[in-house]
């Protein structure tokens, strides 16, 4: 868990999650999360006010989910054509 700091309190954040599992390197916990300029500045297990609330979602820091809408059709661009997998994924 890493240590709180007090010099940025969750309520004064640029942006603040609750309820979030957050995934840590070894451990899950339900906590709050404080970002600050694109930077996780705390992470807090007591709920915060004025929060966005995850309502109990995975939360895993670090991680950018690629948004794959489409991907389908460059893997098979046209019925019984497949594309290979490195070069659709590239498109």
């Amino acid at each position: 868990m890493m240590p709180r700091d007090d010099n940025l309190p969750l309520q004064a954040a640029k942006a603040v999650l609750t309820n979030a599992r957050v995934v840590l390197p070894n451990e899950v916990v339900t906590a709050s999360l404080q970002i600050a300029d694109g930077t996780i500045g705390a992470i807090d297990q007591s709920p915060a006010s004025a929060a966005e609330d995850l309502e109990g979602d995975y939360l895993l820091p670090g991680l950018v989910e690629l948004h794959t809408d489409r991907l389908e059709g460059h893997l098979q661009p046209r019925p019984k054509v497949a594309w290979p997998t490195a070069s659709a994924i590239l498109a």
